[in-house]
């Protein structure tokens, strides 16, 4: 839970043209984040259609979006999926250096059993999946050098900023078979995620003819959460060749979710004769909730017999569920959720092709944000964290008699939107009182937080990731 800096002396307001709000913006930033699934996580059979499963089940990660499609497995199977994430912050301009990074990653590992011995003559199976997939991994940093002048002079001459982490989940479902022709499915989804963020500038001071470099208020930051959502689905065999589905997501409810954050303040000794002022930092505790969107997904497919198929999901996400809580902590967070985040909508489609023992795939995916663009101050300087997302994916396979091995690759970019704000401080600096006010102290040893912060919304940037994931499946 955040929390404003009080100073020895003065009050120091934690954020941009919103400071009398006192909006944090990594807040809302990391709801949209961590809980997309824009990394497009799960086997390769999944990754290698964009996801577009919805419809057709017979897969683990397709149970993620519809839990009925545990149903449509023909006999109890298990998979194994690894990956390689390689990230990409690209800036379109002469304004800093770009950033790439690859991981290896444990993208997928699941099982489901299926009991078809249930003596009925309509009720043909019931399947019990348990699965865990990577949801999406955060792997971005920045170094702009925008050479920004500050109300009182100083120049930024350096801007750092690196955030990482990741989210998954791990669903539990079980679905039946109704005469091969309704499948009916329900889950429980339990979500993790972890994240870390640092924010760094170094600043020309012009008074003091001094270069210093200042870390942001509130960072190094860390957040660990753990949160459930329910989920319910059907998928309709029209005929030999048309499946239909529809499925839902309720919001997860992530609690006690564990927060640590650096906050910094400005106090005075007297080190002999002489007073001086310097900067410290404390490293806080905090439990807070959070609810995140709900997502509705319609999916449709038609089978080709057995030279391959087509698929394609719609899925609505809303976030007027989304909140975090104690909510008198977080006004300006949740205010902004509702005044600038709107429902989306996703579109992703996917094909695959079967010849013989060969399987071929593809796919392509396109993702609104759900953030407005927001004028900041006015005068244009405009803040839209992330832009819409469009995304492709190949994939083949193999089919033996009772395993499998499938290979994908995926790909997706977005605009990114980086706004530099709240207060920046010289941990561990210090400066002589003598001559000095307590403001133009503060001002040598901070940007502006004698003010209300700092803020500048940093446009041109491209975030792209790519995956090569492969899958292992045994039937048994």
């Amino acid at each position: 839970m955040k929390k404003n800096i009080i100073l020895s002396f003065i009050v120091g307001l934690s954020t941009f043209s919103f400071a009398q709000e006192n909006l944090v913006n990594q807040y809302p930033e990391e709801l949209h984040q961590y809980n997309s699934g824009s990394a497009l996580g799960g086997t390769a059979r999944f990754q290698g259609m964009s996801g577009a499963m919805g419809a057709l089940g017979g897969d683990l990660s397709a149970t993620s979006i519809n839990p009925a499609g545990a149903a449509v497995f023909l006999q109890s199977e298990g998979t194994l999926t690894a990956g390689v994430n390689m990230a990409k912050t690209k800036l379109n301009s002469n304004q800093g250096s770009d950033f790439s990074d690859s991981k290896i990653n444990f993208d997928q590992a699941g099982a489901v059993l299926v009991f078809d011995d249930l003596q009925s003559h309509n009720w043909k199976n019931i399947a019990v999946g348990l699965n865990f997939q990577r949801q999406n991994t955060v792997n971005e940093a920045i170094n702009l050098k925008p050479n920004t002048v500050a109300s009182n002079g100083n120049k930024m001459t350096d801007y750092y900023s690196e955030r990482i982490g990741s989210s998954s989940v791990t669903n539990l479902n079980v679905a039946a078979n109704y005469n091969n022709n309704i499948y009916l499915g329900g889950g429980l989804n339990f979500h993790t995620y972890d994240a870390d963020q640092i924010e760094a500038m170094r600043v020309d001071d012009v008074q003091f003819d001094n270069n210093y470099r200042f870390i942001k208020d509130g960072t190094p930051n860390s957040r660990l959460g753990t949160g459930i959502s329910a989920s319910l689905g059907v998928i309709a065999k029209i005929n030999q060749q048309i499946r239909l589905g529809a499925s839902y997501q309720s919001p997860t409810w992530y609690t006690d979710t564990e927060e640590l954050t650096t906050q910094y303040a400005m106090f005075s000794a007297i080190d002999g004769e002489e007073e001086y002022y310097y900067i410290d930092r404390e490293t806080l505790a905090y439990l807070n909730d959070l609810t995140t969107a709900q997502k509705f997904t319609g999916s449709a497919a038609v089978v080709i017999g057995s030279n391959g198929l087509i698929s394609a999901d719609y899925i609505y996400t809303d976030y007027s569920s989304a909140k975090f809580k104690p909510t008198d902590a977080f006004l300006a967070e949740n205010a902004f959720i509702s005044n600038n985040m709107k429902g989306t909508s996703t579109i992703k489609v996917g094909a695959e092709m079967r010849l013989q023992d060969f399987r071929l795939r593809g796919g392509y995916r396109y993702e609104q944000t759900p953030f407005e663009e927001v004028d900041l101050l006015g005068d244009g300087n405009t803040y839209q964290p992330f832009g819409d997302l469009s995304g492709f994916s190949l994939g083949l396979g193999y089919e033996f008699q009772s395993f499998y091995i499938d290979a994908a690759y995926s790909f997706y970019e977005r605009d990114r939107n980086y706004l530099i704000s709240g207060n920046f401080y010289d941990y561990g600096g210090e400066i002589s009182a003598t001559g000095l006010t307590q403001t133009e102290a503060l001002n040598a040893l901070s940007l502006n937080a004698s003010e209300s912060g700092f803020a500048q919304s940093v446009k041109d940037i491209t975030e792209q990731q790519g995956n090569i994931a492969l899958t292992v499946g045994f039937r048994f």
